[in-house]
């Protein structure tokens, strides 16, 4: 598995794009999307040569990155892409690794499919991942 993309959640996403852009050099690619079901905006950057960044702010007070993003947000999740996810989720249910979303409840998105993970095996990491197929 290669890294696809990084999540950092953010207060403002006009800010953290103009901020990104000035510090870092980064220009955003995509328009504003609202995902509706995880009640976040959603921006994306890229830079030659770099990992693309996602932005994700906060729609309302009950989105699940709100109260994250009101200390300061930060890094919310690593995506990683991979040619076979249900080979994945074997290989990572056998490490014991606790998976959030079944496949069975995996969401078709345009260009990828997308499962979370929450790897917490014997308090090595805890982390946020996202894993990505391309949809053919």
């Amino acid at each position: 598995m290669q890294i696809d993309h990084i999540g950092i959640v953010v207060l403002s996403l006009e800010e953290a794009v103009h901020h990104w852009e000035q510090v870092f050099g980064y220009k955003q690619y995509t328009r504003k999307v609202e995902n509706t079901r995880q009640k976040v905006y959603v921006v994306f950057l890229k830079k030659e040569g770099s990992l693309p960044v996602k932005l994700l702010e906060p729609a309302d007070k009950t989105s699940p990155i709100y109260r994250f993003a009101k200390r300061g947000g930060g890094l919310h999740h690593l995506c990683f892409k991979c040619d076979d996810l249900n080979k994945e989720v074997i290989r990572m249910e056998e490490l014991g690794l606790r998976i959030l979303t079944p496949l069975n409840r995996v969401r078709l998105l345009p260009m990828r499919i997308l499962l979370l993970f929450l790897l917490n095996r014997d308090s090595i990491s805890n982390s946020l991942i996202r894993i990505s197929v391309p949809v053919s």
